[in-house]
Order: C-alpha cells, then sequence, then structure tokens
C-alpha cells in the first residue's frame, strides 16, 4: 500500500516537471529534437507531431489545447506515459513488434476513415443554412413544440376518508371559514395536515403535467378564475380542497425559443445519416469482388488456429 502511494505521488510529481519542463522549453525557443528523455524513453519533436496528428483532430474541442503553451504540457505528458508503457509491453511480451505493426496499420485506416468522415461532415454542414434548416423543421413539427396550459395552486389537506365523521367535521370547519373570507393561507396553517404547511403554507407552486396524481390534477386544471376554491376532492392522501393561485394558458413556443436546440437536433441526425450512409456505401460497392474460394480457406485456417485446445 505504502509502495502505491509512493508511486502515485511519484507519478504526479512527475507530471508537474514535465509541464514545467516543456512551458520552459516552448519560452526559450529551444531548437532541440529532444523534448524529454528518462534513460529509456525518448519523446521527440517528432514523437508529439505523430501523437497529435493521432489523438487530436484539428477540429475538435480537444484542439483547444494546441493553442494554449500550457496544453502542450499536457500533451507531452501523454504521449510519454504511452510510449513508456508500450515499451513495458513489448519488454513483457504482451506485444510483438509484428503485432504491433500489424496494429498500427489498422488503426492509421481507422484514422484515415475518421478523417474522411469528418471532412465529409464538415463539408455538408458547412454547405447548409442552418437557420433555414430549423425554421422548415420548426414549421413542419410545430405541434411538438406546444405547451399545455399550467397552473399554481395551494391545498388544504385533511388526511382520512370522507366517510369519516371526523374528516367531515373538519372539512366543514375549512369550508365555512373559507366562504367567510378567511385567507386561504390562514385556513392551510390552521388546518392542513399536509407536512409541508408549515414550510409551503400550502403553496404547491406550478403543478405541471403528470407530477400530481391524476384526480388532484384534474381538479386543479379544472379551475378557471384566479382565486377560485374546489371542492372537496377525496384521493388516496385524504381530502383535498384546491385553490388557483395563478395560470398560464396553452401555448407553442416560438422558433426563437427553440432554434438552438433545433439546429443541434438537425447537426445530430444529419452527421448519423452522413456517416452511416457511406459506410453503407461503401459496403454495397458493386466493384467489390468477393474471392469465396480464398475466403473459405483462411476461415477454415483460422478455426484451426484460434480453436481452443
Amino acid at each position: 500500500m505504502g509502495a502505491g502511494i509512493c508511486r502515485r505521488f511519484f507519478i504526479m510529481n512527475f507530471i508537474d516537471f514535465l509541464k514545467t519542463l516543456l512551458i520552459t522549453l516552448l519560452v526559450s525557443n529551444v531548437s532541440a529534437s529532444e523534448l524529454l528523455n528518462d534513460g529509456k524513453v525518448s519523446i521527440t519533436v517528432k514523437d508529439m507531431e505523430s501523437y497529435i496528428a493521432a489523438t487530436i483532430p484539428l477540429n475538435s474541442k480537444q484542439a483547444a489545447a494546441l493553442r494554449d503553451p500550457a496544453g502542450y504540457a499536457e500533451i507531452l505528458s501523454n504521449a510519454y506515459v504511452t510510449k513508456y508503457m508500450a515499451n513495458k509491453a513489448l519488454e513483457t511480451g504482451a506485444l510483438t513488434k509484428e503485432e504491433a505493426h500489424q496494429i498500427a496499420e489498422v488503426e492509421i485506416n481507422r484514422i484515415l476513415m475518421r478523417r474522411y468522415l469528418d471532412s465529409l461532415v464538415n463539408e455538408q454542414f458547412s454547405a447548409t443554412d442552418w437557420n433555414v434548416a430549423a425554421k422548415e423543421y420548426y414549421l413542419v413539427n410545430k405541434r411538438s413544440y406546444s405547451e399545455p396550459r399550467d397552473v399554481s395552486v395551494s391545498h388544504i389537506l385533511i388526511k382520512g376518508k370522507s366517510d369519516s365523521a371526523e374528516v367531515a367535521s373538519k372539512i366543514s370547519a375549512v369550508m365555512e371559514e373559507l366562504d367567510a373570507g378567511n385567507s386561504f393561507k390562514d385556513t392551510a396553517l390552521k388546518y392542513s395536515e399536509d407536512r409541508s404547511v408549515s414550510r409551503n403554507n400550502g403553496d404547491l407552486g406550478f403543478i405541471g403535467r403528470g407530477k400530481m396524481i391524476p384526480k388532484f390534477e384534474k381538479a386543479a386544471l379544472a379551475l378557471t378564475e384566479i382565486g377560485q376554491i374546489s371542492g372537496p376532492i377525496e384521493t388516496r392522501f385524504g381530502i383535498h380542497i384546491i385553490r388557483l393561485d395563478k395560470a398560464v394558458p396553452a401555448r407553442v413556443k416560438s422558433l426563437d425559443e427553440v432554434k438552438l436546440s433545433i439546429i443541434q437536433e438537425l447537426k445530430v441526425q444529419r452527421e448519423n445519416k452522413i456517416r452511416k450512409g457511406t459506410v453503407v456505401q461503401v459496403r454495397s460497392n458493386p466493384d467489390a469482388k468477393i474471392n469465396q474460394e480464398v475466403i473459405d480457406k483462411y476461415v477454415a485456417e483460422s478455426l484451426k488456429r484460434y480453436a481452443v485446445e
């Protein structure tokens, strides 16, 4: 345990050293090609360029690090850790050089494929007027941006069943005080058995849709005049008396309100379509001729090679 802590402490401090070293090199305009050397592993300018090319697309968010001198310290640290562990893997036989070259070739192809797809996406994105596209999408899907009427209500809760004489007596007392013009807040504080009443004075705020049990929601939405008070409404929680405090009429969000989210959604859809469509197009390339005889032979040999002994 102590050795592990010491190792982590060493690595953290060593990374800080690397950052300081690289910033110093950048500021001093050191022309030496070797940026780091621990006696076994060295990181050269070429190594850095290769690491950046392989891991940081120029049109990505990560590319911001390339415009900040301090960002290069983190890149150097990552490049060093990667090369250090790669060398260890080769030393321990976890990977042969031949396997490494095979993997490298595949990874290069994958990187090139991603870069090609990125270029297709960027080309189509640049040719698209997203404001026009968002407006067209909004007009076709306008109904999906509608918001139903919402109400802000207060309530008084009497726990129990409506057929209970005690509950009926409490409800009668509440209704008498409200009919007499007593404030809903004071009446709620006096009678309500909702645990939150001491904190909110019975005010539930805007209830939205689907947040309350259906019977309560239906009764609340049925109130039309501000200050209107419902009759007793029974739910599994007890008997509610509801007052309408505020109401927001149903409406459709404007294009300006939703344009940015529409553009973001359209870009995601367009990018997925471009990437998947291009892959499907290549898979169905009529010029790609399959040599079934060779494939069958290769599969048979591979099954033998990878068979579990």
